[in-house]
């Protein structure tokens, strides 16, 4: 990492313009939105980093972000589950995701898939954590109710305004 000097002597109006010295002197990639904003960008050797500052004159104050787009090796993503369900509270699953993920996208029959959610709901009873899912019929959310799922969202909004849309229709063309 780069050293760098500020002068402290100088009283500056927006730290933005600080922490722009700071991240271009470590040749960080970055990105200024406006005068008040900032992205930088970096990569490590196990995660990227997206860092997002706000500077709101108004409050004073700086806004400031992370997300972490962390890279889990295939052999640790069972201890990764685990260590996930220990930090959470609530670990939904995101079904949609979990496929993606495992490179079989939108296949929830495939034996990955299951192996997958099984091992999602031992690492919640296993750290008394309740397994959450959003089930988009009452097939599904029975299902998961019986594998040990303890919290649930129901439907997505396309399919609830696609079913409202079909019984408003059907209401109309009896009325006509």
């Amino acid at each position: 990492m780069a050293g760098l000097t500020v002068d402290t002597s100088e009283i500056r109006g927006n730290p933005i313009d600080v922490l722009e010295e700071l991240v271009d002197a470590n040749e960080w990639r970055f990105d200024r939105n406006s005068a008040e904003e900032m992205v930088v960008e970096l990569t490590g050797r196990w995660c990227d980093y997206r860092l997002y500052f706000i500077w709101q004159e108004d409050l004073s104050a700086i806004s400031f972000s992370c997300i972490v787009d962390l890279r889990v090796p295939g052999h640790r993503r069972g201890n990764f589950l685990e260590l996930l369900g220990a930090v959470n509270e609530k670990l939904w699953l995101g079904h949609f995701d979990l496929t993606n993920f495992l490179g079989i996208p939108g296949a929830f029959d495939d034996p990955r898939f299951e192996a997958a959610v099984s091992r999602i709901i031992a690492a919640c009873d296993d750290h008394g954590k309740a397994a959450a899912f959003i089930a988009t019929d009452e097939a599904w959310a029975h299902r998961y109710a019986n594998r040990g799922f303890r919290l649930f969202a129901y439907g997505l909004d396309q399919l609830m305004l696609q079913n409202a849309l079909a019984h408003g229709l059907s209401v109309l063309r009896k009325e006509a």
